[in-house]
């Protein structure tokens, strides 16, 4: 089996584990109705980050699965974001579905993603670590970080012109920070061996930039039926994307994705000094492959 299947066949397996306990959670709501709105929105998506969390833990010389509700938390919190996201920007569809709000209301959508969130909380708690102080206020600060990210977006709408420095700040905040956290998080679930907790959080704040930099590019030029919602979103709502900005001078589009490549590259860079494992080359096979998505 080449290193491409031998990865596939990894994610899978970590992927299903994911879903499963994404469920699991979910099911725990005592709630009804709130329970059928957490079911609809947790449905779908890559699951990038909890493998992230878990491919992580491994190459900081941990177990895998050591690190599954610390991914699954930081996968519900980015799932609470996305539900509050669709509200501000009006989003009608989400990974080819109705949006929350579209389907329950926008109240409905405010509590689940509330809901998502505590939930989140209450997985992180659960973590057994010597370092589980460490990981909470990790944790917490992604989440506030996430916050002030998505305020920023938000002024920038109004402001009109960004830098580039003030542009990237923000989408460290709002996108980076929890592919980072979730890497950082399965690193200090092994080990507390500074180096290369560091290193795999670069790599996921690297992977964060990479992929926010590609979702600007499918936005304008995606298939919709394969990205699952609608495009021209952020043109539509005055956002600040790496399109937008066209930092180089160029054609806008092409700058961005070279701007992937280039975040892809230093993900990559960033684990050279780690020890040699099958984890960490799934991590860095995981950081190629998500360059060819159409979603």
């Amino acid at each position: 089996m080449n290193p491409e299947e031998t990865f596939a066949t990894y994610t899978r397996r970590l992927k299903a584990v994911v879903e499963e306990r994404m469920e699991s959670v979910v099911l725990r709501t005592q709630s009804p109705e709130l329970r059928t709105a957490l079911q609809h929105c947790a449905v779908g998506g890559k699951r990038v980050r909890p493998i992230i969390a878990m491919l992580s833990c491994a190459a900081a010389g941990g177990r895998d699965l050591d690190a599954l509700d610390a991914g699954v938390a930081v996968e519900l919190l980015h799932t609470a974001s996305l539900v509050h996201d669709d509200i501000m920007d009006r989003s009608e569809t989400r990974r080819g579905r109705q949006a929350v709000h579209t389907k329950f209301g926008t109240d409905m959508a405010i509590l689940v993603g509330d809901a998502l969130t505590a939930l989140a909380f209450k997985l992180v708690h659960g973590v057994s670590s010597p370092r589980k102080e460490k990981i909470l206020k990790v944790f917490t600060d992604s989440f506030l970080s996430l916050c002030e990210g998505q305020a920023e977006d938000l002024a920038f709408a109004k402001r009109g012109a960004v830098s580039r420095d003030a542009h990237e700040s923000m989408v460290q905040k709002k996108t980076a920070q929890l592919l980072e956290v979730a890497a950082g998080m399965g690193a200090l679930i092994a080990s507390d061996e500074e180096h290369r907790v560091r290193c795999l959080r670069c790599f996921g704040m690297y992977v964060g930039m990479a992929f926010q930099a590609l979702d600007d590019v499918l936005d304008v030029v995606g298939d919709e039926e394969i990205v699952g919602k609608p495009l021209g979103v952020d043109a539509r709502n005055a956002r600040s994307t790496f399109v937008s900005l066209d930092y180089l001078g160029g054609e806008a589009v092409g700058e961005a994705s070279h701007r992937a490549y280039q975040y892809t590259a230093a993900a990559c860079s960033s684990l050279s000094t780690l020890g040699s494992s099958m984890a960490r080359d799934c991590l860095v096979l995981m950081a190629q492959s998500l360059l060819k998505r159409k979603s």
